[in-house]
Order: C-alpha cells, then structure tokens, then sequence
C-alpha cells in the first residue's frame, strides 16, 4: 500500500447508526468494504492490500474472527457473507495490514523505511450499532503510530540517507473487553536506528514510528560527512504527526520541532486544538465515546457531561504510583494514603485523573500555557474542555484571575444556594450535575483529606475525599517557581463556613491529576 492519511470505509447508501434500524436487502450479501480516500492524502490502496475483519453479533455470537479481506476494484471483499437475522445488530472491528494469526499482540516498524515507510502503518476501525446490508460499511480507520516528516533547510548542499537514531520501534496492542483495539509503546524493545523515506529528495524526509515520549537524535549524511542533531524530550501521541525542522548551516547543523503539529488524520493542530477527531454518538440524556457511555444534561443552555471521563489517551497508560505519570488511575483513601484502583468499575464510575498536558497532548511552555482555554483537548469532536466562564456560570465563585483586583462573585449562578451564600454539592445534584468526589493528585501524592464529621454535616459524603478537583482550560499565571497555574473546580469543606462542599473555582499546577468534564461547543 503506498502512504495515505485517515480513510473511510462508506456506503453506497449510508446508514445511520443513530436511526439503529437495518437498511437495504442483506439476505446472502457478501460483506464488502469500499475505501473512499480522505482529504488527507492524495493516494489510494493497491491491488492486494489485505484487511482482518471481525463481527461480533448482538446476543454475544462472533460471526466473524480474523476475516481476511482483499483490495480489488476499489472495494474490500472476500467470501465472507452477512448472517442471516438482519434485524440484530453487531459491532464490526478490523485492522491493516492483515496478519495470519489474528491480531498482533505487538507490532514494530521496519528499521529501513527508504523504500516506503507504509508498510510500517498500523490501522484499527471499530464500530457498533451495525445492522447487516447489501450496501458497504462506514467506518473510519486511524493511525496508531507516530509519523514524523523531517523538513531540511538545505543551502544547496547534497543529502544522503536521514536516520532517525534511539526511538522505540514497537507497540503492544491491547484488545478492550468492547472490542475495541488501541497501542501502547512496548517500553522493553530496545531503541532502533530507522532510515528515513525520502518525500522531497534532499528536502523532506518521514519515518512511522511508536507513540513515545523521548528526544532522539537525527543523522544527515551531507557530501560525504555525517552531521548529527538533536531534539528536546517530546510528546509523540498516536496518530499524529509531527514536523521537524532542521537548519544545515556552514559548520554546524542545527533541528527543533515545527510550530504545527499536524493531525495524521485531518491536518488539525495539536497545541490548544483538536488532538481526537473522534465523534460522540449522542441520544437523549448520553453519549458515546471511545467505546464507552457518559450521562449528560444542560445546565444553562450548555450540555455537560454528567460523569467524569474514563477514556485513556492513545499511546498513553495509567499509572498507580501519583510520584509517576501524566494519567493516574482513581484511588481510595482511608485518610494517611491512598490505593490506586485498577478495576473497570472504579474506572467507569471515579474516571481517570489527567495532567493538563495529557489532556491537550503537548508540553507546557512560557509560550503555550495559556493558550488552551476552550480547546478540544481529548474531549470528543464538537466538545471542549471547560473554561473558567461555563464554571462560573454554575458555581458563582473563583479566585481572581489575571487583571482582577479580586475574587468574583455570581450569585445568580445555577448551583448557588441563597440560604448559605455559596454553591454546594447537594444543589448541584438537584439539577442533575451528578458531582462526582474523586479526588485528586498533587505534589506527586493524592488527595487524602476525607469528609467527616470535623468538616461536614452531610453523613453520605464521610470517607470520600473533601477536595476534588475539575480541570478547567483557562490560565491564570506561571507562578513564582516557574509553575503553569490553571482555573479548576474546586471542593472545600469546613465545618464552620461550608459544611455542605462548596464549588468554586480555584488554582491547580498543570501537572496535577484531575476530574475532566466535556462541555459541547454551542
């Protein structure tokens, strides 16, 4: 298969998944896939490319396990055909480039990409809610590796060979119970030295490799000479890529990465944009996303998610230990230390505790900090992180922000309860807000201040945490140490002053762990 971007598998006669009824005469058809090429690249599959594709039905039956499906006439087929009971629904996943044995458990690049660096492209697709047809499927695949495209400021000198030196090369691939596919860097495979693809002859140049966080360094061969640079520790997440820019100057040669990192997908930008280009399906009173359904409600005429988000970035894995990692899974705490927990029910109903860097995909700097305010982040598509305005608009408090010689006070906002003069909790839950006290990470420690008696009056609430944190995407300062304050929601519970928790807005360093929410843009 020669390079491409994001494709979509697309009907004839689409289906809507929301609809969820079955469409056209499926009786004995032949499933079959037609690639239509997407924005993002200007070339197609070849003859022979081959797919492993797998139904599952409704009621749990696997109808298909591995199928193997080939590229021809610019569809994907094979002798596979639909099962009969049209009216049941099933959820169909598939991966590139096919593999005899099913799917991999863990894939790596090749070493010398100067031929062609597409067949180091790993691809998944997942989708549910699908109904047997005549017609081919929609559904997307996506990149789970990491593209990096070499741009040489060349003053008419002669390039050879371009090496990316010291990067992981394979993935582990983890299979969801949903069955949903996704990649974590395999941290035991021993770095590897990978020959560059050139796109642009002594110009551009592009290696795939794993989703990894690391600096590297890149050999040049230049008239005979070998020049040698080197990068800053990056962020590299799955399915993006991202430029670097490297300067051949008389005596030295010198790289640093491009201003724009370019999603594999759709060319969005990573810093303070889009980093998920995927959809939430949406129904009254949820949604989908990533495989996994969250409760919403509006509150003031914006649509909250009403659960905290339990979706672990691609390429990236949770950490137990809260000195370690930029993703921490949810914990308990009998009030001197906390333990993380691992299981998928805690998951679901606690969510994963996110730095503000996992969240929105980049490294903070003097320069971006505070930039983020609304951006997508990992939010789904159409949603962003919430802004220090949509929390006001229901808590009614923050600290002062820049510019403000105080505090700010709304008490019109929804949560705000008159009779106590601040809003709580138990009003937020009134209306639905469905507050969720999960804690927090901090100074490389949880949160280990529980609610009891010393500093609550509501007994449902004694041995959760009494300071819970929401990540909201406006900035405040960089302080005086040098760290990136942001707004966030805060709990505060005092026995004397809010014994019912406050919700305010407050600060939180950037390398905390916190609760994320998505508001849907309006």
């Amino acid at each position: 298969m020669r390079n491409r971007g994001l494709f979509i598998l697309a009907a004839l006669a689409l289906l809507s998944c929301n609809k969820q009824t079955p469409q056209g005469d499926a009786e004995g058809a032949v499933v079959m896939l037609e690639p239509i090429i997407s924005k993002a690249t200007s070339t197609n599959f070849e003859d022979g490319d081959r797919i492993g594709l797998g139904i599952v039905r409704s009621d749990g039956t696997v109808h298909a396990e591995n199928a193997c499906l080939s590229y021809s006439d610019k569809v994907f087929s094979s002798a596979l055909k639909w099962y009969a009971d049209g009216g049941q629904s099933c959820t169909v996943w598939a991966y590139y480039p096919y593999c005899e044995g099913g799917v991999p458990e863990s894939f790596s690049v090749a070493a010398d990409q100067s031929t062609g660096a597409g067949a180091s492209d790993l691809m998944f697709a997942f989708k549910e809610n699908v109904f047997p047809q005549g017609d081919a499927l929609l559904t997307v695949f996506r990149h789970q590796l990491v593209q990096l495209v070499i741009s040489i400021d060349n003053p008419g000198v002669q390039v050879g060979d371009v090496v990316v030196k010291g990067v992981i090369p394979s993935v582990k691939v983890l299979k969801a119970e949903d069955g949903s596919l996704s990649v974590a860097a395999d941290q035991s495979a021993e770095p590897v030295d990978i020959k560059a693809e050139t796109l642009e002859e002594g110009r551009k140049y592009r290696v795939i490799i794993a989703p990894q966080r690391r600096s590297f360094e890149i050999s040049i061969a230049v008239e005979g000479a070998s020049l040698l640079t080197g990068t800053s520790e990056a962020e590299l997440l799955s399915g993006y890529t991202y430029g670097v820019g490297i300067e051949i100057l008389p005596d030295m040669v010198k790289a640093s990465f491009a201003g724009e990192i370019e999603n594999w997908e759709d060319g969005g930008t990573l810093i303070g944009s889009v980093i998920d280009e995927s959809e939430a399906e949406e129904f009254e009173g949820y949604m989908k996303y990533r495989g996994k359904s969250y409760t919403t409600a509006e509150f003031n005429g914006r649509k909250w998610m009403t659960e905290p988000m339990a979706y672990l970035p691609e390429g990236m894995t949770a950490s137990a230990d809260p000195a370690s990692g930029s993703v921490w899974y949810p914990y308990s705490s009998d009030g001197t230390a906390g333990t993380a927990l691992t299981d998928e029910e805690s998951i679901k109903a606690l969510g994963y505790l996110y730095s503000y860097e996992a969240v929105f995909g980049t490294a903070f700097t003097d320069e971006n900090y505070n930039t983020f305010e609304g951006a997508q982040g990992i939010c789904p598509k159409g949603w962003h992180v919430p802004t220090r305005a949509e929390f006001l608009e229901i808590f009614g408090y923050s600290n002062k922000g820049p510019g403000e010689s105080g505090p700010v006070t709304d008490d019109s906002a929804l949560f705000w309860d008159a009779s106590v003069k601040y809003a709580h909790i138990g009003k937020s839950n009134e209306l639905g807000f469905n507050f969720v006290q999960s804690g927090y990470v901090g100074k490389e420690k949880y949160g280990t201040l529980l609610c009891s008696a010393s500093n609550c009056s509501v007994e449902e609430y004694y041995g959760k945490p009494a300071m819970t944190y929401l990540m909201a995407s406006t900035a405040n300062a960089i302080t005086s140490n040098g760290t990136y304050q942001l707004f966030a929601g805060m709990t505060t519970f005092t026995t004397a002053a809010y014994p019912l928790g406050r919700l305010s807005l407050a600060y939180a360093n950037y390398n905390y762990g916190l609760q994320l929410r998505c508001v849907k843009n309006l």
